[in-house]
């Protein structure tokens, strides 16, 4: 993996469409209803502190992902610890964002095709692109940012022209005050999808210019935050809040009603296209951000192997994680956020940066 090497055009693209992911298809910060838009714009911002730690390490540790600094900050056996933490944390968030894109395809389109095959169908795609290295994800992934952005735009063209767009369903603002809004961003909307740019902290050491990855962080993070909150405002200016909120895919339902002239209609197709380009990129980038913590802790050379089997592994887990998509939902909601983001995107970092200044403070004294 040492002579992997990434543009900056590139990491931005595999950047947008992975915060775009999973978190374009559910309905992000619905729980505060019409005031949704706000709580993704308040997520951006702890967003870009959080990145900013994440760079900050970077900085420090330039050409060594977080499995492997962790070791030189807190000790061998400590850091070794921490990076098996992550690959783990990784797998499985991960395989929730498949378990995501599975029930999407279920739902909206082969609705008597098992669960299973979906997701195992989803898998061979993520292998096989895996097998053929992050660079290549680097190049598809430029392309992908082109078509997704085109398709973006068409979509609000047509959404407009339909006269669909009501600006008073976004009315009143902050009907319930600002409790609602605060509640749902920090940590729903902060830790997804801002708080999962930590796993580029195994990927931003193959970076050409490692001098850009911060910019291209917050850049990343500024471009996404805007799209998810475009997004946001057009699914309940389309719909309302409450059909909005209750809508199991909003971003599908707001699509399907595109009705030209008897014409131009049923562009769901075109819109699962567009979700599922997120979701390779998304699913892909935690599965290798595992494949390279295990592998620079632990000093594992057969990368196709251990490739093969975290992706397996991802697969087993989408299926069993949960018994139906509504408990998967719930836990999305109510447990990973508190017992899973927190730690991995805040904890652990921010003592990393800590302990790392507190040695360089002490080295300069």
């Amino acid at each position: 993996m040492g002579t992997v090497k990434l543009s900056s055009k590139q990491l931005f693209s595999i950047m947008v469409l992975f915060e775009l992911g999973s978190s374009i298809v559910v309905g992000l910060g619905m729980e505060a209803r019409q005031d949704a838009w706000i709580t993704i714009l308040l997520g951006m911002s702890g967003g870009f502190l959080l990145f900013l730690i994440y760079a900050s390490l970077f900085k420090g540790y330039p050409d060594l992902p977080l499995s492997e600094y962790a070791q030189k900050i807190l000790g061998k056996w400590p850091g070794k610890i921490i990076a098996i933490l992550y690959s783990f944390y990784f797998i499985y968030i991960g395989a929730r964002v498949l378990r995501d894109f599975g029930e999407l395809i279920v739902t909206s389109t082969l609705s008597q095709t098992p669960l299973f095959v979906i997701n195992l169908l989803i898998s061979v795609i993520i292998l096989y692109g895996g097998l053929l290295g992050i660079e290549v994800i680097g190049r598809s992934a430029e392309i992908f940012f082109a078509i997704v952005m085109s398709l973006g735009v068409v979509f609000i063209g047509l959404i407009l022209v339909s006269n669909l767009f009501h600006i008073e369903n976004l009315l009143p603002v902050l009907e319930d005050g600002w409790s609602p809004v605060l509640k749902t961003a920090f940590p729903l909307v902060l830790t997804f999808p801002f708080g999962e740019m930590v796993v580029f902290t195994m990927f931003l050491p193959f970076l050409y210019e490692k001098s850009e990855g911060q910019k291209i962080g917050m850049y990343a993070i500024l471009l996404s935050g805007i799209i998810l909150t475009i997004t946001i405002i057009f699914q309940i200016g389309v719909m309302g809040a409450f059909q909005a909120a209750s809508s199991t895919f909003p971003l599908l339902d707001t699509v399907g009603k595109i009705n030209i002239q008897d014409i131009i209609q049923r562009l769901d197709p075109i819109a699962i296209l567009i979700l599922m380009i997120g979701g390779f990129i998304k699913i892909i980038v935690f599965l290798f951000g595992s494949a390279i913590s295990l592998s620079t802790a632990f000093s594992i050379k057969r990368w196709k192997t251990l490739t093969v089997i975290i992706t397996c592994a991802a697969l087993v887990t989408s299926i069993l994680i949960e018994r139906n998509y509504l408990e998967h939902i719930q836990v999305g909601l109510n447990v990973v956020p508190y017992y899973l983001h927190l730690p991995f995107q805040v904890g652990i970092p921010l003592l990393l940066f800590l302990v790392m200044h507190v040695k360089q403070w002490r080295a300069q004294k």
